[in-house]
């Protein structure tokens, strides 16, 4: 039988963008799975060719397109064509990325304390090091930014004793996105400026694009905006000519609303119909749609149609349980109340992401959810009345 030797690279290139809080503005949250060079592996570390590295390959062409499902099925089959723990892990690792797209906390989870079992009878620091990724990852889609932040703390020092610069360099990214999530944003911008700097002086490749996407935002929080344009029309160039088109997309999602902060509504309303219409990821499209529908609120509200209303909740009602999509379902919320939208309409989406909120434990986000449910009372019924008993009933009400 023919083999083919190949490496895991453990890079996870998360872009976990979508948990900064601005009020109608959210950014997209994708993960990125971590590379199959054809370099060398480690020492044993053999796959077939004609069984587990075409599963992979075919695995990953589907998570790319957003086929969740069809990816975590090619990816059991390859892990159960091998039980060298050096080669299941990297596939564990693979597979909890999936769950958690799907939303599937459970599974995901158990992926991850599986990897970290077999982990114990070999020390590779570089699969130690992609594992930590995932379960950070997870932990910040739960809402859980402190452990994310500590978690990719250990991801870099175990990629800097394997010797992975570019690992590492993939782990201060993530850790600004946790930081971000606590609303540490300048010290955000620190790290990512250090890491740029590095980067700048690179041949281009997919980190590079992810570096300056993520200090891009991170500027245009802090108001540096036309410093976060720049920087962002950097990585949205890059990625189109790597014909990276999941990064162009949130890169030019990014850009967008750096767009609308500069005061160029229509620039950035074209921004967000092209990325609605080409996104492959569903909270992409969705986060795309409710940016599109809440700038026109705000500028031409005469132009909102209907069906693009339908469309963004049809949208919201198939997407999974996480921080992300609880912001998502509020700040719909808020723009329905902005267009004197019906009230039945707004009160189950409340109620949804209240509902999720709680699913997830996650305290942050049902805090953030009870807030915004205090805002429309106030801002729809001041002087009392039906809606703040409606608002009463979700802060009470245990689904």
């Amino acid at each position: 039988m023919l083999n083919i030797r190949f490496r895991f690279k453990p890079i996870h290139y998360s872009i976990c963008l979508g948990l900064l809080v601005l009020v109608l503005v959210v950014t997209p949250a994708r993960a990125k799975l971590p590379v199959l060079p054809s370099a060398p592996p480690p020492q044993g570390v053999l796959l077939a060719q004609s069984e587990p590295f075409p599963l992979l390959e075919q695995g990953r062409n589907f998570y790319e397109g957003g086929r969740f499902t069809e990816a975590i099925a090619l990816w059991q089959q390859a892990a159960n064509l091998t039980s060298n723990p050096v080669q299941r892990v990297p596939i564990l690792s693979y597979l909890s990325n999936a769950y958690q797209e799907l939303g599937q906390w459970q599974e995901a989870e158990t992926a991850i304390q599986e990897s970290f079992r077999l982990l114990q009878t070999q020390g590779d620091r570089a699969v130690l090091a992609q594992v930590l990724n995932t379960q950070g990852s997870l932990q910040l889609a739960k809402g859980q930014p402190e452990a994310a932040f500590e978690t990719w703390k250990q991801a870099e020092a175990a990629y800097i004793a394997s010797g992975d610069r570019v690992g590492q360099w993939g782990s201060l990214i993530n850790q600004s996105q946790a930081l971000q999530a606590l609303g540490l944003y300048r010290r955000a911008k620190t790290t990512l400026e250090q890491l740029n700097a590095q980067l700048q002086i690179l041949p281009d490749f997919p980190l590079k694009v992810l570096g300056l996407r993520s200090l891009g935002v991170t500027l245009q929080v802090v108001g540096d905006l036309d410093k976060s344009q720049q920087v962002l029309e950097q990585s949205l160039a890059i990625a189109r000519r790597l014909n990276l088109g999941a990064e162009a997309n949130a890169s030019l999602f990014s850009l967008a609303n750096t767009l609308r902060a500069l005061n160029q509504p229509q620039a950035a309303l074209e921004a967000y119909q092209t990325v609605a219409q080409t996104a492959t990821h569903p909270l992409t499209q969705v986060q795309a749609q409710l940016n599109q529908l809440s700038l026109l609120a705000e500028t031409e509200p005469a132009a909102i149609s209907q069906p693009l209303i339908t469309q963004i909740q049809d949208n919201l009602g198939k997407l999974p349980p996480s921080r992300a999509a609880i912001h998502s379902q509020i700040n719909f919320a808020r723009t329905l109340l902005q267009l004197q939208q019906p009230l039945d309409k707004i009160q189950p989406i409340l109620i949804q992401a209240t509902a999720q909120a709680r699913q997830l434990q996650d305290a942050r986000a049902e805090s953030y959810a009870i807030g915004q449910q205090g805002y429309l009372a106030m801002n729809c019924c001041p002087t009392g009345g039906e809606f703040p008993q409606v608002i009463l009933n979700l802060g009470n009400e245990r689904l």
